[in-house]
């Protein structure tokens, strides 16, 4: 495949990829980049090729090995332009969103207000690791983002990933019977005491917690015991959560 080289941080090309690092540009373009060798073989072991390739003149790696339907290679200055890290690797791929089926009947994750992207990172690997069925996220952060591309470890191109503005609609869309809601309330039973399976858990804003809308919709309230500390991290809750989900499949 022929490289094609770009000189110019004006170029129309670079432009277009330095505003994938907003929220604005992701949705102009309707697609999002990853950073690095690692995130590049996920994605490639998954079946997801990238639109575009950017290699840096720095880059130690064989840019003739590369698979994308377009390859650039630039000078480091320009690729500096588009880059989020303070030491890249010098290897950013392009990639259209997309959609993910799915799989399985385990449990599905719901995340309202989840705000951190690091913390939605940390779930969708979790996620990956223990079987989730699906992630549904309410009036949360963008799971496209450099930040949550990057903290997901290459977990965005294995897991379902579906965005709601309501929660109403995310719940008609889950269509759970078994809806559990993480809340630190009197009515709350240990995780221990309830089934997960095919349950939807809910977990919520990470300094406030669910709202009362979702702690009203759910079928049962449930909270982690815990010693010595009030809560936990939202991502570490979903984590424990999901694990536990998992052991309890594998008997």
């Amino acid at each position: 495949m022929e490289t094609i080289r770009i000189t110019s941080r004006q170029n129309p090309v670079i432009k277009r990829v330095a505003s994938l690092s907003s929220s604005k540009g992701r949705g102009e373009h309707n697609a999002f980049f990853t950073e690095g060798v690692k995130l590049y073989r996920e994605a490639i072991s998954e079946g997801f090729v990238p639109v575009e390739a950017f290699v840096s003149d720095s880059f130690s790696g064989d840019i003739n090995g590369i698979q994308a339907e377009r390859v650039y290679s630039v000078p480091d200055e320009v690729y500096e332009k588009m880059t989020e890290q303070s030491a890249p690797e010098g290897l950013l791929c392009v990639f259209d969103k997309f959609a993910i089926e799915p799989r399985g009947n385990t449990c599905t994750l719901l995340l309202e207000n989840m705000q951190d992207p690091g913390n939605l990172g940390t779930v969708l690997r979790s996620a990956a690791a223990f079987g989730c069925r699906e992630v549904v996220g309410v009036s949360s952060c963008d799971p496209f983002s450099p930040k949550t591309v990057r903290a997901s470890m290459g977990a965005i191109f294995k897991v379902p990933y579906r965005a709601f503005n309501t929660l109403s609609d995310a719940l008609e869309y889950v269509g759970s019977s078994n809806l559990l809601a993480t809340a630190l309330t009197s009515e709350a039973v240990p995780l221990d005491s309830v089934s997960l399976d095919g349950a939807c858990i809910m977990i919520g804003n990470e300094g406030h917690g669910l709202s009362d809308e979702a702690l009203e919709r759910s079928d049962k309230q449930v909270i982690i015991p815990i010693e010595q500390v009030e809560s936990l991290n939202a991502s570490v809750a979903a984590s424990i959560i999901l694990y536990e989900a998992s052991r309890r499949r594998r008997g």
